[in-house]
């Protein structure tokens, strides 16, 4: 590891910084509150990078791309950036102009904020190009539980997708979670206002290829369904074309076949035995697989 040497010291009055939506000594949520807002209010086009390095426990999220006046990053997080340091070590980091790596710490120091740059020149620099937020967690299992929540999380919404077995790290970093929800997949949001809608329209399409398996594979019908049959019937089916490329992919994937004619619909599991459903489409699951089918019925 090359020496960094310090290249300047900022102190700045806690009080100037207003109150966000992030949690005392939540540093799971704080960080996603920090990751997807400079995503959001610097308008960037491309989607971040994550990359887990489990040996040190280290996260990173990379902005490709980016160009970042250090000051205005500063302006709007250094106070979340040194909340989220008073439980796992935090940095801001980038390539300077000269080619070098920059890395910026915010931490409290009684009153005040204080804010560190440093590089191997111990030169200061303005401008940063590449921004990265790279936050070392306390062991190898909240790294892990980390790095999948940022791989399940929505970067329009800021709505996380994730399995269940992750529910006690977003409880333990109290991400919101609507406990009467019991979808295939946990919800978790950092707003207060979030909802069922928004979970909807966060559903990525390879979690549409796993609500479609749990159905064909397993014959469940998990509360997904539910919300897509409601919006189908109510004619506000948001990028529809993806629930039924989803629905075609999941039928591949398990090497089923499908057959769709007029007024004729067969489905053949891997072996060549044909799955019946009841005539009357009791569940949401067999609705919402019609309806994709023929929209028009």
């Amino acid at each position: 590891m090359f020496p960094y040497k310090e290249a300047s010291c900022i102190r700045e009055n806690e009080s100037r910084v207003q109150d966000g939506c992030y949690e005392e000594h939540a540093p799971g949520k704080n960080f996603v509150v920090l990751i997807t807002g400079v995503y959001k209010n610097f308008g960037f086009e491309e989607q971040p990078v994550v990359c887990g390095l489990m040996q040190s426990n280290k996260v990173n999220v990379i902005y490709p791309n980016t160009v970042i006046d250090v000051s205005t990053l500063l302006s709007m997080a250094d106070d979340i950036m040194a909340r989220i340091n008073e439980d796992w070590t935090l940095y801001a980091a980038g390539t300077s102009e000269n080619g070098e790596t920059v890395y910026i710490n915010s931490s409290y120091e009684e009153s005040e904020i204080l804010v560190k740059q440093s590089s191997v020149s111990g030169e200061n620099t303005d401008v940063m190009n590449d921004l990265c937020f790279q936050v070392t967690c306390p062991n190898r299992e909240t790294a892990e539980n980390l790095l999948n929540i940022l791989n399940s999380l929505n970067w329009k919404t800021g709505i996380i997708i994730s399995e269940w077995s992750n529910l006690d790290f977003l409880k333990e970093n109290k991400f919101l979670i609507d406990t009467e929800i019991r979808g295939y997949f946990c919800y978790a949001a950092i707003q207060e206002d979030s909802d069922a809608d928004d979970y909807f329209d966060s559903i990525s399409f390879s979690n549409k290829v796993v609500i479609w398996e749990a159905f064909l594979k397993y014959g469940f019908s998990p509360l997904e369904f539910e919300w897509l049959t409601s919006r189908i019937y109510n004619g506000m089916v948001c990028r529809r074309m993806e629930w039924e490329m989803a629905l075609w992919k999941t039928v591949d994937r398990l090497g089923f076949s499908l057959v769709v004619k007029e007024n004729l619909f067969q489905l053949f599991d891997n072996n060549g035995k044909r799955l019946y459903f009841s005539v009357e489409h009791k569940n949401s699951a067999e609705k919402a697989l019609m309806k994709i089918l023929f929209p028009l019925n």
